[in-house]
């Protein structure tokens, strides 16, 4: 234990201020509230390695520039995911001098413990994805100390799926690295993970789960408590046969497949340029490969971004990722021999020669089973909840791609975002400990890499805007794009403008008042702006 004088108490920083510094081989990250008290963290993003001095200090917390976690200043503790893990936490004192004093010596982190629940729940998870597992997490966080057990239809523990499509695909990092925590940290954790489990049916009259397991036999679960957490299924090409070279992307499984081959193969088509299939894309022209991407559209992300963000972004990846995309086109017909693609035979007649090929055209909620099931199914599939994700079963919640809720603005939503599924399993998870927290107090957000560090971020949600108002330049793919639909702010694009994103997000949450004329304005400070609405939050207590 080492401790080392920073400076005078009185003038080291400003209030809202905060620096980083790098001592004996610590990354600390000095903060200074608003009410001028001080604290020391980790200054590194426990998820992604970002700086966390380039984030925003809001209230209580730090967010992440990059991936919009945020961590509590006081603890350490993080409090918004994708993050999984805290941040180390350091003592700082005033001695009688008024000099400040920081001890480098980890302080134990606290997390919040909510006593209301009963240890005598039965928690089943129904998916291993992103909200399953965060649901399992954030209940042994919280203190649950009943009976957690996790279906999943994998073969494999849970994994960051965010990764597949990049890192995963590219071969900079492997299974474990992709593993959000391997069977040990399950066993330690006293989580019950049944993998190869699939769901039959759920039968909430008799508080029960019916699923078959890896050898196929009938199996049931009764529980106390469930969380419906299955995700999407991808959808595949129409009047095509399994072929063992065409393939989805939603699994560690199916990255196996794909990256094995990228290997040797020389030719892959890639079906939609979704975000998924973008990626896709980039990672496997890492491995020197010819890549062909197919899209219906003739634009490339307008219904997301706008039209001068998608034809800044096909300019990019035809003019410095170097892709191929033809756009306006459609597979016709898929020719294969012994079990196997040969080549694409497009709407315009035109066939394209491959050695695989990656469909990427969008995703539906996996609730087949559920057709029959007493609880509520929306239009599209999605599972029916209120503000606080409980359907119309009793004791049933549901989170992820599958929950389908009414957002702020009355509108139905159901959003198919990592981040956001992540957020639904840590509401429902509190929810169960006896909390009151409503799906309102999520602002959905995500990224992209668009390859040759090209990096987009975008929070909200609009399906339609009337107007969009930019800062900085879309064509110097360094910008601000804030979106409006019936004169309020609903979503934000960005290139760049990190830190702005992080305060446009915090707006958003918290309903502050912002003009067209501050958001054109590029001299009014969106994060100052951000950081003046103080709400008071009660420090997390230990158990």
């Amino acid at each position: 234990m080492t401790t080392h004088i920073l400076g005078s108490t009185a003038d080291y920083l400003q209030p809202a201020q905060m620096k980083r510094i790098d001592i004996d081989g610590h990354a600390v990250l000095v903060i200074r509230d608003r009410e001028g008290a001080y604290h020391a963290m980790g200054a590194v993003c426990s998820h992604d390695g970002a700086p966390l001095e380039d984030g925003l200090l809001h209230e209580h917390a730090v967010m992440c520039p990059w991936c919009h976690s945020s961590f509590d200043i006081r603890c350490g503790v993080r409090n918004q995911p994708p993050a999984i893990a805290d941040v180390p936490s350091y003592q700082l004192e005033m001695d009688d001098s008024g000099q400040l004093v920081l001890t480098l010596q980890a302080a134990p982190t606290r997390r919040a413990f909510n006593n209301r629940a009963s240890h005598d729940l039965t928690v089943v998870i129904v998916g291993g994805g992103a909200g399953g597992h965060a649901a399992a997490l954030e209940l042994r966080r919280s203190g649950f100390r009943g009976r957690v057990v996790i279906l999943t239809a994998a073969s494999s523990p849970p994994v960051d799926r965010t990764r597949l499509s990049k890192q995963y695909m590219a071969g900079t990092m492997n299974d474990t690295q992709v593993t959000l925590h391997n069977r040990r940290w399950y066993r330690q954790q006293e989580i019950e993970l049944i993998t190869h489990a699939e769901v039959t049916d759920v039968e909430p009259s008799e508080g029960l789960v019916r699923f078959r397991d890896e050898v196929g036999s009938e199996a049931l679960l009764y529980y106390d408590r469930l969380i419906l957490a299955m995700g999407s299924h991808p959808h595949t090409l129409q009047n095509t046969p399994p072929l063992d070279n065409v393939f989805t992307l939603r699994s560690l499984s199916d990255a196996r497949r794909i990256a094995a081959l990228a290997k040797t193969a020389k030719r892959a088509v890639v079906v939609g340029a979704s975000f998924t299939g973008i990626e896709v894309a980039l990672a496997l022209r890492e491995h020197g490969m010819e890549v062909t991407i197919l899209e219906q559209q003739r634009g490339l992300y307008r219904d997301s971004f706008g039209d001068d963000i998608g034809k800044m972004l096909l300019d990019h990846h035809l003019h410095v990722n170097g892709l191929t995309i033809h756009r306006g086109q459609s597979v016709r017909r898929v020719m294969h021999r012994d079990g196997r693609m040969t080549a694409l035979e497009l709407n315009d007649w035109r066939t394209i020669e491959a050695d695989f090929a990656v469909v990427a055209v969008g995703v539906a909620p996996r609730t087949g089973f559920m057709q029959k099931s007493s609880i509520l199914l929306a239009e599209d599939g999605g599972v029916l909840v209120d503000k606080q994700l409980r359907t119309n079963a009793p004791d049933v919640y549901a989170v992820g791609d599958i929950a389908t809720y009414e957002n702020r603005v009355g509108e139905r939503e159901r959003s198919e975002r990592w981040r956001t599924a992540q957020q639904q399993g840590v509401l429902a998870a509190h929810n169960i400990m006896g909390g009151e927290e409503t799906i309102d107090s999520i602002i959905p957000f995500f990224w992209t890499e668009q390859g040759s560090g090209l990096r987009l971020g975008y929070v909200g949600h609009v399906r339609k805007w009337d107007t969009i108002v930019y800062r900085g330049s879309v064509q110097g793919k360094h910008f601000l794009a804030m979106y409006i639909k019936d004169n309020r702010l609903r979503a934000a694009s960005s290139i760049g403008y990190d830190r702005d994103l992080l305060a446009l997000e915090v707006i958003m949450r918290e309903r502050l008042p912002l003009t067209r004329m501050q958001m054109q304005d590029e001299n009014f400070d969106l994060a100052q702006y951000a950081q003046t609405t103080i709400k008071r939050v009660e420090m997390p207590r230990e158990f």
